[in-house]
């Protein structure tokens, strides 16, 4: 099977959440499992690096654009979209042009292969920044015989980043007014990408089971829950996995003393140097970990409320992230508040992320919503405990720790609340404090598989699914 996985990010190339561990770690997975894969990304700033090999679109009825250089990585072709006056940006996202700038890119991606002459079975399209590729290929491209018979799959990674705006994205893009309608792409007056993923691809999928049914609710649909409602029917969820190779406490570089389940006990090595790191006092207390984007969404709110009890307890926490400037600021003020119990780090820190990984004894996501989350799986890696709030993939991830049977691998509470988060840290420290149920419970943690291979056989049934449906469709 010959599938074009289309993101706007994607590690190693370039990042700011977790669609770009995803979008690095699954065509990866996929190739791996026999299929022949080809990555498209925009060719950002922050990508960095050149390459020989490039092919020239020149001008044509569809598409103005520059130079594209391609190369391979892990048996994935990587298809780099190269147009300076829109990508070599300081940021990815979160300019006026946006709509321009990612209209073109869904344009590049469909032109290129043309050119290319490389037909994908399945184009597998990721969050917003990519929805059109399934509008044009049901509009403006049916009638090519190039484009006939080529499925698509539109997975969102979060419903809160939808790609709304105005009308006149409708020129731009070149499409027909007649698709500014409700059951098309019109959202509350404005052109929504997602809206066109959601709409106009064969199937969709999301990264949790949870999530997928979440998202059918006013709750948690962001106003997209009728449009999901009604295609209920084509909408899948997969849970995410994680890179293994990347996540092995085993083989981890950047951790000072790495260890595997038979020697759990070389875990607080990583412990006291973490400690050290941060500059926390180097005792034998239960330490929480968190590495998250500093957003609303992630449960800084009710965690900030709940610092004042949890901080009444003998424990230490270290928070490392970058977000909104309010979370810093109030992170940063409770960090003097309780010196030698909270250290705060404000900045990315791959090198430190995996030390908290390795030295925390739990790992706490308190989330408002969370599509899939990888924080935990990582944790359970590591044999670091989680404390979630039971929610979208973080409730797909685990079992709740059951002490008689020493089954389960988590701490979950349901309650969006101070109250609801402390009393679940309290049934962790419990447990803590019981050596032989603590030492279950990481075991529990590793024996998970959250390998890529078991989420991309799914993707692969998917894929074989929406092509059925495209033949159907076609006949």
């Amino acid at each position: 099977m010959r599938i074009l996985f289309c993101a706007s990010e994607a590690v190693p190339y370039a990042k700011t959440g977790g669609l770009a561990d995803v979008a690095g770690a699954l065509p990866k997975a996929l190739a791996k499992g026999g299929a022949e894969v080809m990555l498209a990304l925009p060719k950002y700033k922050q990508v960095g690096f050149q390459v020989e090999e490039r092919i020239a679109l020149g001008e044509n009825d569809f598409l103005t654009v520059g130079e594209s250089p391609v190369e391979a990585i892990e048996g994935v072709k990587v298809l780099f979209i190269h147009q300076d006056e829109f990508y070599l940006r300081d940021s990815f996202y979160g300019y006026p042009d946006d709509g321009l700038r990612f209209t073109l890119f869904n344009k590049a991606v469909l032109s290129f292969v043309k050119k290319l002459n490389w037909k994908p079975d399945v184009i597998h399209c990721n969050d917003w920044q990519t929805g059109l590729i399934p509008v044009y290929l049901n509009t403006m491209l049916r009638e090519d015989p190039f484009y006939k018979g080529i499925a698509t799959i539109f997975t969102i990674h979060n419903l809160a980043y939808q790609g709304n705006f105005p009308y006149e994205l409708l020129n731009i893009a070149g499409l027909p007014p007649e698709l500014f309608r409700f059951d098309k792409l019109e959202f509350w007056g404005q052109v929504s990408f997602m809206k066109g993923g959601i709409v106009f691809s064969d199937l969709i999928t999301t990264v949790s089971p949870r999530y997928a049914e979440e998202i059918q609710t006013p709750q948690f649909g962001a106003g997209m829950e009728g449009a999901l409602s009604y295609r209920k029917d084509k909408l899948r969820g997969i849970l995410n996995g994680i890179d293994y190779e990347v996540w092995n406490p085993a083989k981890d570089e950047f951790l000072p003393v790495p260890y595997d389940g038979s020697s759990l006990e070389r875990k607080k090595e990583n412990k006291k140097f973490l400690q050290k790191e941060v500059s926390l006092p180097q005792r034998d207390v239960p330490l929480i970990g968190m590495v998250s984007r500093l957003a609303s969404q992630k449960g800084f709110d009710i965690l900030l409320s709940a610092m004042d009890v949890l901080f009444e307890k003998d424990l230490q926490m270290v928070i490392l992230g970058v977000g909104e400037k309010e979370i810093e600021e109030r992170l940063k003020e409770m960090s003097l508040k309780y010196p030698d119990k909270l250290k705060v780090v404000i900045r990315f820190d791959e090198r430190l992320s995996h030390l908290i990984y390795g030295g925390s004894d739990i790992f706490l996501m308190p989330s408002l919503y969370e599509p899939c989350g990888l924080g935990q799986m990582i944790a359970m890696r590591y044999g670091t405990i989680p404390v979630l709030r039971e929610v979208g993939g973080l409730a797909d991830s685990g079992e709740e720790f059951n002490h008689h049977k020493n089954e389960g691998n988590v701490f979950f509470f349901k309650e969006y609340s101070p109250q609801a988060l402390c009393g679940a840290v309290e049934k962790a420290l419990e447990v803590y404090g019981n050596k032989e149920a603590w030492r279950s419970v990481q075991l529990n943690c590793l024996k998970k598989d959250f390998s890529w291979d078991a989420s991309a056989k799914k993707y692969l049934e998917v894929y074989k699914e929406a092509l059925e449906l495209k033949r159907k469709e076609e006949k």
